[in-house]
Protein backbone atom coordinates (compact mmCIF):
# COMPACT_ATOMS: atom_id res chain seq x y z
CA UNK A 1 0.00 0.00 0.00
CA UNK A 2 1.35 3.50 -0.86
CA UNK A 3 0.01 6.54 0.40
CA UNK A 4 0.99 10.10 -0.96
CA UNK A 5 1.30 12.99 1.11
CA UNK A 6 1.06 16.90 -0.15
CA UNK A 7 2.95 19.25 1.45
CA UNK A 8 4.66 22.68 0.99
CA UNK A 9 8.72 23.05 1.62
CA UNK A 10 10.44 19.90 2.37
CA UNK A 11 9.01 16.27 3.01
CA UNK A 12 11.21 15.13 5.19
CA UNK A 13 10.69 17.76 8.18
CA UNK A 14 6.85 15.81 7.94
CA UNK A 15 8.84 12.32 8.51
CA UNK A 16 8.23 12.12 12.15
CA UNK A 17 4.53 13.77 12.28
CA UNK A 18 3.38 11.39 9.80
CA UNK A 19 5.36 8.48 11.54
CA UNK A 20 3.18 9.72 14.83
CA UNK A 21 -0.12 10.11 12.61
CA UNK A 22 0.43 6.59 11.21
CA UNK A 23 1.23 5.29 14.73
CA UNK A 24 -1.79 6.84 16.41
CA UNK A 25 -4.06 5.52 14.04
CA UNK A 26 -2.98 1.66 13.73
CA UNK A 27 0.46 0.30 15.65
CA UNK A 28 1.05 -2.46 13.55
CA UNK A 29 1.35 -0.40 10.49
CA UNK A 30 4.59 -0.81 9.64
CA UNK A 31 6.31 2.58 7.60
CA UNK A 32 8.63 1.12 5.63
CA UNK A 33 10.46 4.39 3.87
CA UNK A 34 8.87 7.87 3.32
CA UNK A 35 10.62 9.39 -0.04
CA UNK A 36 9.43 12.59 -2.53
CA UNK A 37 7.97 12.00 -5.36
CA UNK A 38 10.86 13.39 -7.11
CA UNK A 39 12.78 10.63 -5.70
CA UNK A 40 9.92 7.93 -6.61
CA UNK A 41 9.72 8.82 -9.76
CA UNK A 42 13.77 8.96 -10.62
CA UNK A 43 14.03 5.29 -9.35
CA UNK A 44 11.12 4.37 -11.27
CA UNK A 45 13.78 5.22 -14.82
CA UNK A 46 16.98 3.68 -13.05
CA UNK A 47 17.00 0.96 -14.89
CA UNK A 48 16.10 2.58 -18.57
CA UNK A 49 19.67 4.92 -17.49
CA UNK A 50 21.81 2.46 -16.62
CA UNK A 51 20.58 0.59 -19.83
CA UNK A 52 21.00 4.44 -22.10
CA UNK A 53 24.60 4.32 -20.24
CA UNK A 54 25.67 0.98 -21.03
CA UNK A 55 24.41 1.56 -24.96
CA UNK A 56 26.42 5.06 -24.92
CA UNK A 57 29.32 2.73 -23.42
CA UNK A 58 29.49 0.34 -26.38
CA UNK A 59 28.69 2.77 -28.86
CA UNK A 60 31.56 4.86 -28.11
CA UNK A 61 33.67 1.28 -27.87
CA UNK A 62 31.99 0.43 -31.53
CA UNK A 63 33.44 3.93 -33.08
CA UNK A 64 36.55 3.41 -31.19
CA UNK A 65 37.13 0.04 -32.70
CA UNK A 66 35.41 1.00 -35.90
CA UNK A 67 38.28 3.78 -36.64
CA UNK A 68 41.25 1.56 -35.94
CA UNK A 69 39.90 -1.44 -38.06
CA UNK A 70 39.33 0.93 -40.77
CA UNK A 71 43.03 2.63 -40.01
CA UNK A 72 44.53 -1.14 -39.98
CA UNK A 73 42.85 -2.37 -43.00
CA UNK A 74 43.85 0.22 -44.91
CA UNK A 75 47.31 0.62 -43.67
CA UNK A 76 47.74 -2.99 -44.56
CA UNK A 77 46.34 -2.06 -47.97
CA UNK A 78 48.85 0.81 -48.34
CA UNK A 79 51.46 -1.30 -47.18
CA UNK A 80 50.29 -4.76 -49.82
CA UNK A 81 50.53 -2.39 -52.85
CA UNK A 82 53.55 0.13 -52.29
CA UNK A 83 54.84 -1.35 -55.46
CA UNK A 84 52.09 -0.90 -57.42
CA UNK A 85 51.82 2.84 -55.83
CA UNK A 86 55.47 3.27 -56.74
CA UNK A 87 54.71 1.91 -60.56
CA UNK A 88 52.21 4.24 -60.83
CA UNK A 89 53.84 6.86 -59.68
CA UNK A 90 57.02 5.61 -61.91
CA UNK A 91 54.90 6.25 -64.89
CA UNK A 92 53.41 9.62 -64.26
CA UNK A 93 50.73 9.45 -61.49
CA UNK A 94 50.87 12.69 -59.46
CA UNK A 95 50.32 12.35 -55.58
CA UNK A 96 46.47 13.56 -55.84
CA UNK A 97 46.11 10.65 -59.05
CA UNK A 98 47.20 8.53 -56.05
CA UNK A 99 44.87 9.70 -53.08
CA UNK A 100 42.20 9.89 -55.39
CA UNK A 101 42.73 6.22 -56.05
CA UNK A 102 43.61 4.84 -52.51
CA UNK A 103 40.65 7.22 -51.43
CA UNK A 104 37.81 5.41 -53.60
CA UNK A 105 39.40 2.17 -52.26
CA UNK A 106 38.87 3.92 -48.74
CA UNK A 107 35.30 5.04 -49.42
CA UNK A 108 33.95 1.56 -50.61
CA UNK A 109 35.38 0.12 -47.15
CA UNK A 110 33.56 2.83 -45.35
CA UNK A 111 30.09 2.76 -47.39
CA UNK A 112 30.05 -0.80 -47.56
CA UNK A 113 30.13 -0.57 -43.79
CA UNK A 114 28.22 2.15 -43.31
CA UNK A 115 25.08 0.52 -45.53
CA UNK A 116 25.81 -3.06 -42.99
CA UNK A 117 25.58 -0.58 -39.81
CA UNK A 118 22.62 0.82 -41.08
CA UNK A 119 21.01 -2.59 -41.85
CA UNK A 120 21.48 -4.03 -38.31
CA UNK A 121 20.25 -0.78 -36.85
CA UNK A 122 17.49 -0.53 -38.49
CA UNK A 123 16.60 -4.49 -37.75
CA UNK A 124 17.62 -4.33 -34.29
CA UNK A 125 15.43 -1.13 -33.65
CA UNK A 126 12.98 -3.17 -32.62
CA UNK A 127 14.71 -3.81 -29.00
CA UNK A 128 15.62 -0.13 -28.62
CA UNK A 129 12.11 0.62 -28.61
CA UNK A 130 11.35 0.85 -24.85
CA UNK A 131 14.56 3.02 -24.32
CA UNK A 132 14.26 5.87 -26.63
CA UNK A 133 11.76 8.82 -25.38
CA UNK A 134 10.59 11.30 -27.83
CA UNK A 135 11.96 9.65 -31.17
CA UNK A 136 10.97 6.67 -33.48
CA UNK A 137 13.70 4.02 -33.03
CA UNK A 138 13.61 3.87 -36.95
CA UNK A 139 13.33 7.90 -37.35
CA UNK A 140 15.50 8.92 -40.66
CA UNK A 141 16.92 11.44 -39.00
CA UNK A 142 19.09 9.92 -35.96
CA UNK A 143 19.93 7.29 -38.67
CA UNK A 144 21.56 9.53 -41.35
CA UNK A 145 23.24 11.81 -38.03
CA UNK A 146 24.55 8.47 -36.61
CA UNK A 147 25.81 7.77 -40.46
CA UNK A 148 27.42 10.50 -40.75
CA UNK A 149 28.86 10.19 -37.19
CA UNK A 150 30.41 6.79 -38.53
CA UNK A 151 31.66 8.29 -41.63
CA UNK A 152 33.40 11.09 -40.00
CA UNK A 153 35.34 8.57 -37.54
CA UNK A 154 36.03 6.33 -40.38
CA UNK A 155 37.42 9.27 -42.78
CA UNK A 156 39.55 9.92 -39.75
CA UNK A 157 41.16 6.58 -39.27
CA UNK A 158 41.73 6.38 -42.78
CA UNK A 159 43.65 9.89 -43.20
CA UNK A 160 46.86 8.34 -42.04
CA UNK A 161 47.12 5.41 -44.08
CA UNK A 162 45.61 7.63 -47.21
CA UNK A 163 48.59 10.62 -46.86
CA UNK A 164 51.58 7.62 -46.41
CA UNK A 165 50.31 6.02 -49.78
CA UNK A 166 51.22 9.82 -51.34
CA UNK A 167 54.56 9.59 -49.59
CA UNK A 168 55.55 6.38 -50.85
CA UNK A 169 59.05 7.07 -52.64
CA UNK A 170 58.81 5.26 -56.01
CA UNK A 171 62.53 5.44 -56.46
CA UNK A 172 63.68 3.56 -53.10
CA UNK A 173 60.56 0.87 -53.59
CA UNK A 174 61.34 -0.15 -56.73
CA UNK A 175 64.93 -0.65 -56.35
CA UNK A 176 64.51 -2.83 -53.63
CA UNK A 177 61.92 -4.92 -55.66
Amino acid sequence: MTAMIRSVGDPNSLAPAVRRLVASLDRNLPIQRLVSEEIRMASTLDRRRFATLLLAIFAGLALTLSAVGVYGLLNYWVTAREEEIAIRLALGAGRSGILTWAGAAASKLIAAGVVLGVGAAWAASNLLDSLVFGISPRDITMLSAAALVVIAIATLGAALPLARATRVDAVRKLQRA
